[in-house]
């Protein structure tokens, strides 16, 4: 990966929370504590991704779409049908 130099302008409150994460140590300096705010936001969307596949889950089972197996085997038998039918 290739690091990029960029210019981000911030509020005096903003700068000042900067500030507080610099001096408790945390970060070495601006770019970690700013890089540590993306991580955390990509973090926050992956979550709520998940959350969105689960409630759609959920409405799945609520109507009845869903399928019953008898053993392990058949449930695993059905995943790699259904992961074969996806290529």
């Amino acid at each position: 990966m290739t690091d990029r130099i960029i210019s981000v302008t911030v509020t005096n409150e903003e700068q000042a929370f900067i500030d507080e994460q610099l001096a408790s140590g945390r970060f070495a300096d601006e770019a970690e504590v700013l890089r540590a705010g993306l991580a955390r936001l990509e973090h926050e969307e992956k979550v709520a991704a998940l959350r969105a596949v689960i409630a759609e889950a959920d409405a799945q089972f609520d109507r009845g779409e869903y399928v019953t197996f008898d053993s392990a085997d058949a449930a695993a038998d059905f995943i790699i049908e259904q992961a074969q039918t996806l290529r």
